[in-house]
């Protein structure tokens, strides 16, 4: 596909900063904008867990019992158990690290091969593995901020635009400091 006469556009990217080498480098990861599909495969690859049956039949609004197509009455779902509230974490923090992974491309290596592994326990695994490799919390948030960033649908000068209206740009706070 050609696009405004161009064969294909130049990648959008963020550089962050994820740490220092023992020299002191700076190590810094180019974080690309993911693919259109992102989401849509990550939702396929770490599905939504189930909440478990907690024994209390399902009702109407009118307080009828609810009978299912076996003739039964159907159990309401508990999505307040706490081993079920766990597992949505378990699997939200998952598709938070598959989304930075995607972005990342092949600028990092994970040791842990996937597979027959299960999806969620594969990402917790590469999570470890950038925990050992030095990767901290501030690190691992900006490149997470840099991933959602870059699938939003906003563009860099929406977002100036956004933040000078708000009075948070650099010249208005340098204005702030100054007593303008």
């Amino acid at each position: 596909m050609k696009i405004l006469g161009h064969a294909k556009l130049k990648q959008r990217e963020r550089t962050v900063l994820v740490g220092h080498t023992d020299s002191g480098e700076p190590v810094r990861l180019k974080v690309r904008a993911p693919k259109l599909n992102i989401y849509e495969w990550i939702s396929e690859e770490i599905g939504e867990p189930e909440p478990p049956m907690n024994g209390e039949v399902k009702r109407t609004k009118r307080g009828k019992i609810v009978i299912g197509s076996d003739g039964q009455a159907v159990r309401a779902p508990n999505d307040q158990d706490p081993k079920y509230l766990k597992e949505v974490a378990r699997c939200e923090k998952a598709r938070s690290i598959a989304l930075v992974l995607s972005c990342l491309g092949d600028q990092v290596e994970p040791e842990v091969k996937k597979g027959s592994m299960d999806p969620v326990d594969y990402y917790h695994a590469v999570y470890d593995e950038m925990q050992d490799a030095g990767i901290d919390i501030a690190a691992f948030h900006s490149l997470t901020a840099a991933a959602t960033e870059l699938s939003q649908p906003l563009t860099e000068d929406e977002v100036s635009d956004a933040k000078a209206a708000l009075g948070v740009d650099d010249e208005s706070q340098q204005g702030l400091e100054e007593g303008k």
